[in-house]
């Protein structure tokens, strides 16, 4: 992830790469802590409760796939650059 952060906001990659060590520590830490109050509404149904957590990763997926596509483009539309000795 360090590379990206630093291709994408070369200005300042330590604070992206704070937020994104936030961002991957809260977000389990917050399913987790709501994972049982889910089961409890769900009156027991474990499927219930842990389907609900597809949502963010569909989610997810909708915000990275433009980012993944972009990057091949990108990746295609540059010439290949090689140093000479």
């Amino acid at each position: 992830m360090p590379s990206f952060v630093k291709r994408r906001f070369p200005d300042r990659p330590g604070g992206m790469t704070s937020a994104y060590v936030a961002a991957a520590t809260l977000g389990p830490a917050i399913a987790a802590g709501l994972t049982v109050p889910v089961l409890h509404a769900a009156h027991g149904f474990r499927s219930h409760s842990l389907g609900v957590w597809a949502l963010p990763a569909v989610v997810a997926l909708g915000v990275w796939a433009p980012q993944l596509w972009a990057g091949k483009a990108r990746a295609q539309a540059e010439p290949a650059r090689r140093e000479i000795p």
